[in-house]
């Protein structure tokens, strides 16, 4: 079986990227009959060799333009020439998988991976317009999509007329790096913190994650506790947007209060291992990726009851309604007041993280190639 990827962006943080590495690489390595193609840019063909290794059934063709190439004006030149490029190396291939639902041309033998709905009802950075010819287009010219949970296979049969058993649920996974750990990096020096232990965020600042609520959530807690027990937010995103976070924090308690960014992966295990709880509130998501990563590690956790967020976090987390403050800052306090609730939480969550595996996700997608090749 011949395979093509997508694959021009594989390195970064974001739950797509991390999705895309980890299927290709599940695939690849479980798989030696199937010959994988990685559709990439001209720059990125020694890169993808170096992190996957050179197999056999690996072929990388890096033969797409950078998207700035030309500048911003030579753009819609470079996504003309991007779709006769997919399309002319679909015709060689028994499937294409696009790792996601952004901007690809209509082939009808691709299986595409949609990750989440969320931005067809909620208002949010993506434009929504672009966003729904996306997946309007998806669904009509994808053999079969894979979606990461049964929320996003629920959204779609509401949104859409189309066919129930085309849609494949396949749960993601963390990478077997978050792990616990007894390794002791000087966290606290680095990052200039005091030695204290501490409630962690974890994800991308936009406005579905709530991470203003955790900041107000934790406010509300005793000082006494707040002086025993900070709040660590590692939390990307523009300096433009940041500023909004870092003023709330100003008017909140900024004393205790520590705003990070940027962090390596082994420092971020770290934090998850160190966490008295892992803080994760949001409206709305795909999947989580960040609850299966401090489950790993074993932090205890909080998040909400709304989109795919119940469905992941099984009943390994205390789950809150992500509109209330009240809800929220009760969680905090009874787990940081409550050892045996720390304890429970936290064997409940090593426990929960073992059903999550890329493994397995990679099996299954080979499935869905090999029921819609």
């Amino acid at each position: 079986m011949k395979i093509a990827y997508n694959a021009k962006i594989l390195f970064g943080r974001s739950g797509i990227e991390t999705y895309s590495r980890e299927i290709i690489s599940g695939v690849l390595n479980q798989f030696p009959d199937i010959n994988l193609n990685l559709i990439t840019s001209f720059n990125r063909k020694d890169k993808i060799l170096k992190y996957l290794g050179s197999k056999p059934n690996l072929n990388v063709l890096n033969i797409l333009p950078h998207d700035q190439i030309i500048g911003n004006i030579g753009r819609p030149m470079v996504k003309i020439y991007d779709e006769l490029t997919y399309k002319r190396i679909a015709k060689q291939m028994d499937l294409i998988h696009f790792t996601h639902s952004f901007g690809f041309p209509k082939i009808e033998n691709s299986i595409t991976t949609i990750h989440d709905l969320f931005p067809l009802y909620y208002d949010c950075a993506v434009d929504r317009d672009f966003f729904k010819k996306c997946i309007d287009d998806t669904l009509e010219y994808s053999r079969a999509v894979i979606v990461p949970t049964q929320n996003v296979k629920e959204d779609i049969l509401k949104y859409y007329d189309y066919e129930e058993d085309r849609i494949n649920v396949i749960y993601e996974a963390a990478n077997p790096i978050f792990r616990i750990t007894n390794k002791d990096f000087d966290l606290y020096d680095k990052y200039n913190l005091p030695e204290k232990e501490f409630l962690l965020y974890v994800g991308r600042y936009e406005e579905r994650k709530n991470i203003e609520r955790i900041v107000s959530a934790y406010s509300k807690l005793n000082e006494d506790i707040r002086e025993k027990f900070k709040l660590v937010l590692v939390a990307n995103g523009r300096d433009k947007d940041l500023v909004g976070l870092d003023n709330h924090i100003l008017q909140n308690d900024s004393d205790n209060i520590y705003h990070l960014k940027g962090l390596d992966i082994e420092d971020l295990i770290q934090f998850y291992n160190k966490c008295k709880v892992f803080v994760f509130p949001s409206f709305f998501e795909g999947f989580g990726l960040p609850i299966i990563e401090a489950m790993q590690c074993g932090a205890p956790v909080i998040t909400s009851t709304t989109s795919c967020l119940p469905e992941v976090a099984g009943d390994a987390a205390v789950l809150v309604d992500p509109n209330s403050v009240d809800e929220l800052f009760d969680a905090m306090n009874r787990i940081i007041t409550d050892s045996e609730l720390h304890t429970k939480l936290k064997y409940a969550s090593i426990k929960r993280a073992r059903d999550f595996s890329w493994s397995n996700a990679a099996k299954e997608t080979v499935e869905v190639y090999k029921k819609f090749s």
